[in-house]
């Protein structure tokens, strides 16, 4: 604890990591203290380590980092404040959304409010389905689904809100649209997602290729075998991951690209195998896959080079 201040940034962070592994409460300090450090990487651990430690005493220093001058840092509180289960902070992350332009920021408040329990929390995420970013619109439809799933189920006016965005301009839109409909047993728009295998565009046809992956359509196999033939290097990665994620299944198709599938369908069907065995890491390396962040080429290449 005396030394900490000293080291450079890097031992910080190092010292950090380290310490949230070897978890002990008579470590609160160090990580409290961190919250004020000059590097945000160094923040960002101090804050994802007091939160998974469930540590109510930093709850104040956490608020007081959503207005920090660091995008990764005031996203990492947000994240935090809800796995807190901070129900208080929803005064402040409307006040956030509104006040900062930054759309990573604004999409991020958006889908806290679909795990925080909140009165306002419907009427804001409606107030925001029509927004001009499209990752604001993404994550407010699957805002919605998880608060129908947790809490309540949605008025029909929001369902109906929610329908709409099944034609909207945005791939990722009208994919989450989908799969918010489909959990909410609105299972009438399959047609949908076949034509987004069909669709022109590369991005909606590994949209409708993460749609199959996501809600295991199995009876969707052959139209994802003939996507792992797609130009689209993207589309042939997204239609290998969905048959990867529809179990035995799927893995039957890729076994017989290996033998008999074209040069491409060898290579995509063989990298995908070789992640076969554990259903869980494959079904949020899907999810990750086609997010739009950074995170998406970081599970890309995990699921290609694991």
């Amino acid at each position: 604890a005396k030394t900490f201040p000293k080291l450079n940034s890097e031992m910080r962070w190092v010292t950090l990591v380290l310490l949230r592994k070897r978890w002990d409460d008579k470590l609160i300090p160090i990580f409290l203290k961190a919250l004020d450090d000059s590097d945000p990487e160094v923040v960002r651990i101090a804050v994802i380590a007091l939160s998974q430690a469930t540590a109510v005493s930093a709850l104040g220093q956490i608020k007081n980092l959503l207005y920090h001058g660091s995008e990764k840092v005031v996203i990492t509180a947000i994240n935090a404040l809800v796995e807190l289960g901070d129900k208080d902070a929803t005064e402040q992350f409307l006040e956030l959304f509104h006040r900062r332009d930054n759309p990573r920021i604004k999409a991020t408040v958006v889908s806290a409010f679909g795990e925080i329990e909140s009165d306002e929390a419907v009427d804001f995420l409606e107030s925001v389905l029509d927004h001009t970013d499209s990752r604001v619109r993404a994550n407010a439809v699957l805002a919605l689904k998880n608060r129908n799933e947790k809490f309540a189920p949605l008025p029909e006016t929001v369902v109906e809100k929610i329908k709409k965005h099944m034609n909207d301009t945005d791939h990722r839109v009208r994919a989450d649209s989908i799969q918010a409909l489909w959990s909410m047993g609105l299972a009438e728009n399959q047609q949908e997602i076949e034509k987004m295998l069909r669709g022109e565009n590369e991005k909606v046809r590994a949209a409708g290729a993460y749609l199959c992956g996501k809600l295991k359509l199995v009876q969707m196999s052959s139209q994802l075998e003939d996507l792992t033939a797609d130009r689209s290097w993207s589309v042939r990665k997204m239609a290998s991951l969905a048959l990867l994620g529809l179990g035995d299944a799927g893995k039957s198709i890729l076994d017989h690209l290996i033998d008999n599938g074209a040069p491409d369908q060898k290579i995509i069907a063989t990298y995908a195998l070789g992640l076969a065995g554990d259903q869980d890491t494959i079904d949020q390396l899907i999810a990750q896959s086609r997010s739009g962040r950074e995170m998406a080429e970081l599970a890309t290449s995990i699921l290609l080079k694991k």
